[in-house]
């Protein structure tokens, strides 16, 4: 009855302040599906802990959850809500009353008339110290006086570009330890210890501060921060820190400890202060996307602390120059064409596609695979092509037909690419170039020269095929045939001798097609499981991760699977981009003690599920003692009362 009784409350409650089985559950940490027992009342009403959490997310009374419970002995209950004991004394009397004369029976009631109401008392005295008793024993802990708590958290970011959090670092209540330090950590939730940006000493009053990439180890970090009214720092040894340790609100007075930390700014000071930190963010480029954190950490006396983590939110890598799996479209400019071609943060090129000048004459295609980078080792981003009117002076012998500038400069490409260019022979007749002796050329700019490219002549449609490995200055150049000597007569009657023809330059065979290496295709690895954390109290969730890397060059599609003690929990399908790395991430939770083995495609953990352990609460034998006392007083009272009357 108990276990309905507080399902149907909790659900109750949960519906009046408007949020959802999963909301409540990310709210209090726990799994959403425990939570959804609880209320179906399949599972028992769960720890203290955890009901002193739902009262505090859901503003209700913390004593009737506890009732609802059973955590108050069903033997006080029942004292609370039965009037029975109030007539025992009367009954009692009743009882044992023996004849006796009108006088004597008048100076009785008399007696019982001025006693009654004296053992009425008595009767409420030790009723209220049995409800003293009982609830000094099955009180909950009191609630933390310190709240960390985050305000405003995006749930999505770009690693590289800056943006910002809320962190906000409350007192709530009667506490007897400063704040003489706060210190904040950014943690990849995968790999914590390896990509992390610590914050040391952030500011303890009204001010900014600022960290750079070399100090927190992780990025620059800029710090705001704000505090709410009688937040200060204290001002003698009696009055050293936040929090009110007695009803006078005195606060923290320990003149042996010498500290002297933020928190309340006078005595008489109580309710909530606070202080509210505003952080901007800028992540390195270069760690991996996945789910990240935030940790606060609040020191009250240099090594006890308060912990306080957020929610997980995302970070992607950047378009260009991160690596990861985001794609750009590239902007074209060949002659005042345009087209539709995309490459991924990792340089590989997803759509083949040929660029054509407006003319027809030019064209370089670019097929799907390619891996695309400039000079300075970031992914294609753009790709021009323009006539160069004025190109370095060909070589000796040699006429330039046409000289082209492929930007930009310093591009590769792998496999190379294809370019063609178109002539007319009758501009080759006309120029004295020989056709057999066209190639493509590009200008080296670190020697001087022009110097050959793979490539074939196709005499059939006049075009001239090349493969392109990295972008310059292009030019199409052929020999030019020497003018033939006609043979002047001499003078009779000498015979003068004929002058022999110029040497004809046989014809250069072009040298044999270049077939393009042909992109690996997909191929997956997986590795770095991570389980976080490794023990946990019943119910509570359970994160795990592991890395997917495609080493081909083409995207594809994996299924990660995760088993629990070898029974499938959950698949995930993804897409990876050749040559990048993902994070998949799962969670899980647990009802029932044990080690759990974990199996995500063939990587094995394990992590531990325990039922919490409530600590005993500390015994005030002062205050049973006086309740005792109290107790005996009474029925001594009682006894002698009794023993006059009869």
């Amino acid at each position: 009855m108990e276990t309905r009784n507080f399902g149907i409350k909790l659900r109750e409650l949960r519906q009046q302040a408007g949020l959802s089985q999963r909301d409540l559950a990310e709210k209090v940490g726990v799994n959403f599906t425990y939570l959804s027992k609880i209320e179906s009342g399949v599972l028992p009403p769960p720890s203290e802990k955890v009901i002193l959490k739902l009262a505090e997310v859901l503003n209700a009374d913390t004593d009737e959850l506890m009732t609802l419970a059973g955590k108050i002995p069903p033997d006080i209950a029942q004292i609370l809500k039965n009037r029975e004991a109030l007539r025992l004394l009367r009954a009692n009397h009743i009882q044992k009353k023996s004849p006796m004369n009108r006088q004597e029976g008048v100076g009785i009631m008399k007696s019982l008339v001025s006693y009654k109401r004296f053992a009425r008392v008595a009767l409420a005295v030790v009723l209220v110290a049995a409800v003293a008793t009982s609830l000094w024993f099955t009180s909950p802990a009191p609630v933390r006086a310190l709240n960390i708590s985050f305000p405003s958290l995006p749930t999505t970011g770009t690693l590289g570009n800056t943006y910002s959090f809320q962190v906000k670092v409350a007192i709530q209540n009667m506490d007897i330890l400063p704040v003489v330090k706060i210190d904040l950590e950014i943690r990849n939730a995968a790999s914590p210890a390896t990509y992390l940006a610590a914050l040391a000493q952030l500011p303890l009053s009204a001010g900014s501060k600022s960290y750079t990439s070399a100090e927190t180890g992780g990025g620059a970090v800029s710090v705001t921060a704000s505090t709410a009214a009688n937040w200060g720092l204290g001002s003698s040894a009696s009055r050293r820190g936040y929090g009110y340790r007695d009803p006078g609100g005195q606060g923290y007075h320990d003149p042996l400890s010498g500290l002297l930390g933020y928190g309340y700014s006078g005595p008489g000071l109580q309710g909530e202060t606070s202080i509210t930190y505003s952080i901007t963010w800028t992540p390195p480029s270069n760690w991996p996307q996945g789910a990240y954190n935030i940790k606060t950490l609040v020191y009250g006396d240099g090594t006890k602390k308060f912990s306080g983590t957020s929610s997980s939110f995302t970070l992607s890598t950047a378009s260009v120059g991160g690596g990861g799996t985001t794609t750009t479209s590239v902007t074209t400019n060949v002659f005042g064409s345009t087209t539709g071609m995309t490459v991924n943060s990792g340089g590989v090129v997803q759509n083949t596609v040929t660029f054509t000048s407006a003319d027809g004459k030019i064209n370089l295609t670019v097929p799907a695979g390619t891996i695309a980078k400039e000079a300075n080792g970031y992914p294609l981003s753009s790709l021009t092509a323009a006539v160069n009117p004025n190109p370095p002076a060909a070589p000796l012998g040699k006429n330039i037909l046409l000289a082209l500038d492929l930007g930009p400069a310093g591009a590769t490409f792998s496999p190379p690419l294809t370019l063609t260019v178109s002539y007319d022979p009758a501009v080759l007749a006309a120029q004295g170039i020989s056709e057999d002796s066209l190639v493509i050329v590009f200008y080296n700019v670190q020697t001087g020269q022009w110097e050959n490219i793979p490539g074939t002549i196709d005499k059939v449609n006049h075009r001239f095929v090349a493969s392109v490995s990295h972008f310059s200055t292009f030019a199409l150049i052929g020999s030019l045939t020497p003018p033939v000597t006609p043979p002047v007569a001499p003078p009779a009657p000498v015979t003068p001798p004929v002058a022999p023809p110029a040497p004809v330059t046989p014809p250069v065979a072009p040298p044999a097609p270049v077939t393009p290496p042909v992109a690996k295709p997909a191929a997956f690895t997986t590795s770095g499981l991570a389980i976080s954390p490794a023990q946990v109290n019943t119910g509570e969730s359970v994160t795990i991760s592991v890395q997917v890397a495609n080493t081909g060059d083409l995207s594809g599609s994996y299924k990660v699977t995760l088993k629990v003690n070898n029974v499938t929990e959950a698949d995930k399908d993804i897409t990876v981009v050749g040559g990048t790395t993902q994070t998949v991430i799962f969670t899980t939770a647990k009802d029932t003690d044990g080690t759990y083995t974990v199996n995500v495609n063939g990587l094995l953990g394990t992590f531990t599920v325990k039922t919490p352990v409530v600590p005993p609460t500390p015994i005030n034998w002062w205050l049973i003692g006086g309740i005792i006392a109290g107790v005996i007083i009474i029925g001594l009272v009682v006894w002698q009362v009794r023993r006059r009357m009869y």
